[in-house]
Parts: C-alpha cells; structure tokens; sequence
C-alpha cells in the first residue's frame, strides 16, 4: 500500500483560485492508473474514493453510463510533464470540492492499493 501526505492547492492560472487535487507519479502506474486509464470517483464529506475501471472505447461507454446514474465522476489518467519526463497524472479540481470539505491548503491522506485509491482529510493537529 502506498501512504501520501499532501495538501489541496489552487487550480493553475484561474484567478479565482479554485481548489485541487493532483495526484501525479509514475506509482500510478504500480496500482494500475496508467497511461489512458478509466477511473470513477465517490464523493462524500471529507473522503473521495477513486477506482480503477480500465481503458477503451467500450469501458467508457460503461462507465459513463454508471457515473450518470451514480452522480460519481469521471476521470481519465493523462501524461503531464514533471521532472523533464513525462509522467501519469490525475486531477480533480473546482469549487464544488469545497462542499466535500476539500479547501485550498487542506491536509489529506492517499491511501492507494491495486485499482483504488483512497482520499481523506486529516486534521493536521492530529499529525
């Protein structure tokens, strides 16, 4: 299992500074979230719960039928340069975030394992 600690930044040149959440590395790799990968998202109050679907034209078809229904969301791994390589990268951002208590300059922890991926607040005084 792989453990991060990470804080919520602010979308990239918005001026209105909306929060997000990047998770990008090549340990995306290691549990699955590769180049091209389908993932839905689970919202709720202080957690976001993000699991692995596959890849394709026909995954995509199924699962955006399944994120429709479900309100979850949708999210596709991409390749962003880092470091001069580039590299997997997931990105969940905007101001309906704050309703789930995702604010600009929280602290949470990931907690990823093959195929999911596990986000949760933490107060940073109980660190």
């Amino acid at each position: 299992m792989i453990t991060k600690v990470m804080v919520v930044g602010s979308e990239k040149g918005n001026p209105k500074r909306r929060p997000r959440i990047r998770l990008a590395g090549f340990w995306l790799n290691d549990i699955g979230l590769e180049y091209n990968s389908l993932a839905t998202a689970d919202y709720e109050p202080g957690r976001i719960v993000i699991k692995l679907q596959g890849s394709g034209i026909d995954t995509y078809s199924q699962v955006v039928k399944e994120v429709l229904t479900s309100k979850g969301g949708l999210l596709q791994v991409r390749l962003e340069w880092h470091n001069k390589k580039k590299t997997p990268h997931l990105e969940i951002k905007g101001l309906w975030l704050e309703n789930f208590g995702f604010t600009i300059g929280s602290v949470f922890v990931v907690q990823a394992e093959y195929g999911e991926i596990n986000i949760r607040l933490v107060d940073p005084e109980k660190l």
